[in-house]
């Protein structure tokens, strides 16, 4: 599989990498002084967004090979969260990744690759998951299952990388 010999998949990974990987890392650096003062008082929480093609259950059961850089920064999102939860697992700051689901995010109209690529994806995850009925939730739908689900959790949970629902259930 030639997934990274192009030039412009390498700026890609790197792209991704730096977006979703380092802007995490500066953003928890920045926000730091502020959750430690909010953790005197309360579970301080730091929620990413994580995606469910960094998951491995979710690759092998859907055969999703594709959308690499984006499912490899993810997935160093999700061992950030962990770093930072060992960290600071006694400081009262819950770090947490939560996948939204298939959430209809465009902003505008899909060119044909990225259709194609969708088209691709619901494909591969109505097999892993053939009781998932193909609807994406909107945004403000999976917003706020991901803050049901954060407020649900304590400081145990520190580190997990957690679907919507706040299990592994992907879809």
């Amino acid at each position: 599989m030639k997934i990274f010999l192009t030039l412009r998949a390498k700026l890609t990974k790197y792209i991704k990498y730096k977006i979703n990987t380092l802007g995490v890392i500066k953003t928890i650096n920045v926000f730091l002084p502020l959750l430690r003062k909010s953790a005197q008082n309360t579970l301080a929480r730091v929620i990413t967004i994580g995606s469910a093609t960094a998951a491995l259950d979710f690759t092998e059961k859907t055969g999703v090979d594709y959308v690499v850089p984006y499912s490899a920064a993810k997935a160093a999102v999700n061992m950030v969260n962990a770093k930072y939860a060992v960290r600071f697992k006694d400081e009262n700051i819950l770090f947490l990744s939560i996948s939204p689901g298939m959430s209809n995010t465009m902003t505008q109209e899909a060119s044909a690759q990225v259709e194609d690529v969708y088209l691709r994806l619901v494909k591969s995850m109505q097999a892993g998951y053939p009781d998932w009925n193909g609807q994406m939730s909107t945004p403000e739908e999976a917003v706020t299952a991901m803050l049901n689900t954060s407020f649900k959790l304590t400081a145990k949970d520190s580190g997990a990388f957690l679907s919507h629902y706040g299990d592994t259930k992907w879809l």
